[in-house]
């Protein structure tokens, strides 16, 4: 199942003074690498600052079961979102359709991800969140040219 996995970085603890604001890798043995092995197997995940989208239940162990993320789960600064609007034969559409509405617009005002947001929108049937991603991928439509002409 995918999952949206929101990376809050504003709980991050300060490191020399500064807020950590970039993408996070978050590392874990594979169950059939014990620890004690001359050359275990470890996976990572990246995650970067707000939600991200399309994470599967293998990545979300990683995160479980790795100290730091471990700690940022308990701290809050991750948050684990399982899609909660699916019913008994539905497979998950990998859109803001596979979350009831109030989870699907907390997501929606902190994605960045166009890709995704697009395709939310072209299989969205409810108002206020088509809504909430046309004035999302609006905001960041002004964002880019914003940051366009800065670079002129």
């Amino acid at each position: 199942m995918s999952n949206t996995v929101i990376l809050d970085t504003s709980r991050l603890p300060r490191v020399a003074g500064r807020q950590i604001n970039g993408p996070n890798c978050y590392k874990s043995f594979a169950d059939n690498s014990p620890k004690g092995k001359s050359n275990p197997e470890i996976r990572s995940v990246w995650l970067i600052p707000g939600p991200n989208h399309d994470i599967p239940d293998k990545d979300i162990e990683v995160l479980q079961k790795s100290d730091v993320g471990k700690a940022q789960l308990a701290s809050g600064a991750i948050t684990i979102i399982r899609p909660n609007n699916l019913g008994d034969d539905a497979t998950a559409t990998g859109t803001s359709m596979d979350y009831d509405e109030p989870t699907a617009l907390m997501i929606i005002s902190g994605s960045e991800d166009e890709e995704w947001l697009e395709l939310s929108k072209n299989k969205e049937d409810r108002v206020a969140v088509r809504q909430a991603i046309v004035n999302q991928l609006d905001a960041i439509e002004k964002r880019l040219a914003v940051l366009a002409k800065n670079v002129e």
